[in-house]
């Protein structure tokens, strides 16, 4: 009678243990396939994030060589003075320094969070150093309704700062795709004798 009773007892012990095993094995699998699924949503959110760098990439090594190349035209111009048949800050001047849009900057704006912080702030600082550029070039042409006239430094600083500023943000990305070519910096010569220039004034008439 008692071995019955025990045989009883062990198999409602048996009945809870393979019960309690069954739960934790479901747990475990539930616990690896969320480590799984947070390991496949982190490639995919780093793949993503590399090819929004990657395009942004390519637009900022074009859109350097413009700028580079607009302010090296700004600053022709203030070198040939304001009596020179040809190279004048007037309509035409601007139709000559005319700035592409960042067509893939903006349309990857909604993205833009998925980069890290090292790479997020300099690209931000270079489009907006290329918009306050793209402002202030219509301003360098007199107008006789404006009663002062804007020095080419105002587009060309911003433009230094974009050219410069986000090369930190280039190298990063190009250690992040394993790129073996690196972007090379645009000649910025003319531009940057004309900021020194002015710089040297500004602090002689301190």
């Amino acid at each position: 009678m008692e071995q019955i009773e025990w045989l009883e007892i062990l198999k409602s012990y048996q009945t809870v243990a393979v019960g309690f095993v069954g739960f934790v094995g479901v747990i475990l699998t539930m616990i690896g396939n969320a480590w799984f699924a947070r390991r496949r949503d982190d490639r995919l959110r780093r793949s993503e994030a590399d090819s929004v760098a990657a395009a942004l990439y390519g637009e900022i090594i074009a859109l350097r060589r413009d700028i580079a190349d607009v302010s090296d035209y700004v600053a022709r111009v203030e070198m040939a003075g304001y009596d020179h048949p040809y190279m004048k800050f007037d309509k035409h001047f601007l139709e000559r320094s005319n700035l592409p849009e960042p067509l893939l900057y903006r349309s990857l704006a909604p993205r833009l969070g998925m980069l890290s912080p090292d790479l997020l702030l300099p690209i931000i600082e270079f489009y907006g150093n290329l918009d306050r550029m793209r402002a202030w070039l219509p301003r360098l042409v007199p107008d006789k309704e404006r009663a002062i006239t804007y020095s080419p430094t105002t587009v060309l600083r911003p433009a230094r700062d974009a050219v410069f500023g986000v090369v930190p943000a280039l190298r990063t990305i190009e250690r992040q795709l394993m790129l073996t070519a690196r972007a090379g910096d645009p000649k910025f010569v003319r531009a940057e004798a004309i900021i020194e220039t002015e710089e040297a004034n500004s602090e002689s008439n301190r």
